[in-house]
């Protein structure tokens, strides 16, 4: 038996999931109701563990994970903003592109394509 996983399937397949991800995470109270801060912007939750003391910790982030369905994957809308334009812009002077990331992840691999 063989454990490894292919470089096709590594450096391209797993980045399925970004195609996946909500533009926001849904805070959810113990009876599944909206918080009346509302949802919180994705690229305002990276690198930001202080909202988490200051706004009710884990747990209502963790209820709207469980309760809040798949990003339905579009034709013309595979990955949103969030994650385009404004990734981890709390951590660095820039904001990141995943998609232009996922790119170049697969031309270092010689990912073809």
């Amino acid at each position: 038996m063989n454990p490894s996983v292919s470089n096709a399937f590594a450096s391209a397949a797993f980045r399925f999931g970004h195609t996946l991800i909500n533009p926001q995470l849904e805070r959810l109270d113990k009876a599944l109701e909206p918080l009346p801060q509302g949802p919180l912007p994705l690229h305002e939750a990276f690198f930001a563990p202080e909202r988490l003391l200051a706004e009710g910790g884990v747990d209502p982030l963790l209820r709207g994970l469980f309760a809040t369905p798949l990003k339905m994957p579009m034709s013309d809308q595979l990955l949103n903003k969030e994650l385009t334009e404004k990734l981890f812009h709390r951590a660095h002077n820039v904001s990141l592109d995943l998609a232009a990331l996922n790119i170049q992840r697969g031309r270092d691999h010689g990912i073809p394509g």
